[in-house]
């Protein structure tokens, strides 16, 4: 089990020094479970324009309170379709 401490520092170093995202990117979040939220927060906070991504409709609230500035319904064909190519980089949970 991932303590929160230790969730907050494997995404940090997933998205600055492997991903190597800056607070200018348009990320994408897939997953809005135990990492995802973690990371929505972080790419919020570090400047960066967060889409969430989640087959789960119900978490569109959960994701904004986060810091998402979009939501996407990944069962909802046409949410999918209306951001081609609009990231700079993607996340998954």
């Amino acid at each position: 089990m991932i303590t929160a401490l230790g969730g907050l520092g494997l995404v940090f170093n997933v998205f600055h020094n492997q991903k190597n995202i800056r607070p200018i990117d348009r990320v994408a979040v897939v997953g809005i479970g135990g990492l995802g939220h973690i990371a929505i927060k972080i790419l919020n906070a570090w400047g960066c324009d967060v889409t969430a991504i989640s087959s789960n409709a119900e978490k569109e609230n959960d994701a904004r309170m986060f810091g998402a500035s979009h939501f996407l319904h990944s069962r909802e064909p046409n949410d999918l379709k209306s951001y081609p190519n609009s990231f700079d980089k993607k996340m998954r949970d």
